[in-house]
């Protein structure tokens, strides 16, 4: 007796789920491709450029992936950007998540299987509301 085409194909899903891991359900993208330039120079609120020596495309480290955005005002430096993505498990995601959020070092959430990192700063000091404002529009992208 052949086994029917409905059970094949259960079958070939749960070797295909297993393969792909428990907790990618979508490809890392580049954190650049998030926001627009207009869009990061009107919460920065100053002419920043993207730098490509802070900035770098989905990099697996260990068990997680990571993707960095870094924008910095040209003219004297002092207003900065960054947008940090990570994938990773659920677990690791939360408990990445929990330490910034403790912290409040930088602006955090994680949005299905994502964790957005945002921080805008100016000097050596963090602007929160800018950084939330950050956040929420690369959550919205997302």
């Amino acid at each position: 007796m052949k086994p029917s085409k409905l059970l094949n194909g259960a079958i070939a899903a749960v070797i295909v789920g297993s393969l792909a891991g428990t907790y990618a359900e979508a490809a890392p993208r580049p954190a650049c491709s998030v926001l627009g330039l207009d869009q990061v120079r009107s919460i920065v609120g100053a002419p920043v450029v993207k730098i490509d020596k802070g900035s770098f495309p989905p990099t697996v480290q260990k068990n997680q992936t990571f993707s960095n955005c870094t924008y910095m005002e040209m003219a004297n430096g002092h207003r900065f950007a960054r947008l940090t993505l990570a994938w990773s498990s659920p677990a690791d995601l939360s408990k990445t998540n929990q330490f910034y959020l403790k912290r409040h070092m930088l602006a955090s959430a994680v949005h299905g299987d994502v964790l957005v990192l945002a921080l805008v700063g100016e000097g050596d000091r963090n602007t929160w509301a800018a950084s939330k404002k950050l956040l929420a529009a690369a959550l919205a992208k997302i």
